[in-house]
């Protein structure tokens, strides 16, 4: 699922409409050509980069897609390089709280993250708590919020409510938008 699909996925869960598919159809063929040019040599060492990496290919794991499968993996690597070097061990003032966040953020939602990074998540969760509000006080209680409730950056999310809407209506209630 390329950028139109992630939009019209992202549209259809905050209630907009794309009016037709072909409204995007430029940036999305220009999404492919990046992605499919670069993918194979897709490296950063950057938390928040990273984050966003696992976050944008998770929404394309379940289709065998090559790209996602090999940004998640180098992206894990990745991360697993920057906890075991001491990353997110710094002081607090060498570090930021959304791009430490992000990273949970596309930890939590990416299936190729290794299972020891949910202990993980939860350190970097303790440790931002009590320092959201010192740096960057605009955007790190928002990363804060949604690495805490992840589901809604989640390609499984749209499943799940779909779910909860068929439940509804098959008991006679009607689903409210």
């Amino acid at each position: 699922m390329f950028r139109l699909e992630l939009l019209t996925r992202k549209c259809r869960l905050v209630g907009c409409r794309l009016k037709t598919r072909d409204m995007l159809a430029a940036e999305e063929n220009d999404f492919k050509v990046m992605v499919h040019s670069k993918y194979k040599h897709y490296h950063s060492s950057d938390p928040l980069d990273l984050g966003e990496a696992l976050w944008l290919s998770h929404w394309e794991l379940s289709s065998e897609s090559n790209w996602a499968l090999e940004v998640s993996k180098r992206s894990a690597t990745a991360l697993d390089q920057l906890w075991s070097e001491g990353y997110f061990k710094e002081p607090p003032g060498f570090r930021l709280a959304f791009r430490e966040l992000g990273t949970t953020l596309g930890a939590q939602v990416n299936e190729v993250m290794s299972s020891h990074w949910e202990r993980r998540v939860e350190e970097l969760h303790q440790f931002w708590a009590s320092r959201i509000l010192d740096r960057d006080s605009d955007i790190s209680p928002v990363m804060m919020a949604s690495s805490l409730v992840p589901c809604a950056w989640n390609r499984r999310f749209e499943d799940k409510i779909n779910k909860i809407q068929d439940s509804s209506r098959s008991k006679g209630g009607q689903w409210k938008k």
